[in-house]
This record gives C-alpha cells, structure tokens and sequence, in this order.
C-alpha cells in the first residue's frame, strides 16, 4: 500500500505559557532576562513533534473460510 497523504511535519504542542508570565523591567541592570527565561521554558516545555507516518506498508491477513 502506498500513502499519498502521509504527515511529515513538525508541530508545535498547546502551552498555557505566555509572554506576560515574565516581566522584562527595563530598569533592571539585566534587562532581556525576562524574554530569555520565557524562551527557555518555552523550549523546555513546549517541544515540538514530529509527525512522520510510513510513505509505504505491506500487510496479509490469514483466514480460514467455515
């Protein structure tokens, strides 16, 4: 058998985690903090996944007939 609507794409998963959650003051001598711990818990906690199915398939079924 062959598939020619297989999936071969990445995507990403749902997070409840946002941008608000991590204040950037900009008077804080570590400014930028803010958008790099957002980055990382969104690497950490939002992976993405890959879908990938078989392009091809073989299969047989044995019966027997009453």
């Amino acid at each position: 058998a062959y598939n020619p609507l297989r999936l071969n794409s990445s995507t990403k998963t749902p997070t409840p985690i946002t941008r608000d959650m991590f204040p950037n003051d900009p008077n804080d001598e570590n400014f930028g903090a803010g958008e790099f711990s957002y980055q990382n818990a969104i690497a950490n906690f939002a992976p993405k996944i890959l879908l990938r199915e078989p392009a091809r398939t073989f299969r047989f079924t044995v019966a027997t007939t009453f």
